[in-house]
């Protein structure tokens, strides 16, 4: 009997062995799901990659990536006060994550919380290793134009132009603060540039008034301002 009784406890800790996963096993299925996650993002289906990204999370809370992508996820939602908790948990669990701090900056943007949003915009560039600080630096003029600091603002999109002259978008923002400081031949000229370097539009002013209707249809509130105010300046 009592070899039975051993024999059966035996057989129950190498089943309980067996089922025991590795923290290489949850490594694996972190990813897995985070990867399965970023392939719906880039296919359109943030509502199945929302799901695999908190599958991923109920495995490793604290995965600095996962949470990232997650945020990426709420700002398509729209919800932009998940999206600054995301991102927030993501720089905190990996501090020098620029990508975040740009994306957490956005967040703050679209809430129009735009002290936070410089403070994390900062935060981004100050990382010598961030491959693309001139995203950053674009949406820390967008930051400073918001607040009506317009000297800051041309300061942060010139800077964003010669980290990357190929980087079109800072020609915008540069039309934009000339036009609100009354400048608008300046601004008419920050335009004309945008539109001889973009290769999307190649100097056509009518493709630019096209996508810039089309933008409105989708735009709201401060962003939408800005179309109808790229509008009037093509008018000068």
């Amino acid at each position: 009997m009592k070899n039975i009784v051993l024999c059966a406890l035996i057989v129950a800790s190498l089943m309980l062995a067996g089922c025991a996963s590795t923290p290489a096993d949850s490594t694996k299925t972190t990813d897995f799901h985070k990867k399965l996650g970023i392939a719906y993002m880039n296919e359109g289906k943030n509502q199945l990659a929302f799901v695999e990204f908190q599958k991923a999370l109920n495995i490793d809370s604290s995965d600095a990536e996962t949470l990232y992508y997650l945020g990426l996820v709420y700002l398509s939602f729209e919800d932009s006060d998940n999206a600054v908790s995301s991102f927030r948990r993501a720089v905190s669990a990996q501090p020098n994550y620029s990508e975040a701090y740009n994306s957490l900056g956005v967040a703050y943007l679209k809430a129009r919380k735009y002290a936070e949003a410089v403070s994390a915009l900062k935060s981004a560039v100050a990382n010598p290793l961030y491959k693309t600080p001139e995203l950053a630096l674009y949406n820390l003029g967008t930051a400073y134009y918001r607040m009506g600091k317009l000297d800051d603002a041309q300061t942060a999109f010139k800077t964003a132009l010669r980290r990357n002259p190929d980087h079109i978008t800072p020609y915008l923002g540069i039309a934009l603060a000339y036009n609100r400081a009354g400048l608008f031949s300046d601004a008419a000229r920050a335009l004309e540039r945008a539109i001889e370097l973009d290769p999307a539009i190649q100097g056509d002013r009518e493709k630019l008034v096209e996508l810039l209707l089309q933008r409105i249809l989708t735009a709201h509130g401060d962003e939408e301002q800005d179309m109808r105010d790229l509008l009037e300046i093509l008018k000068y």
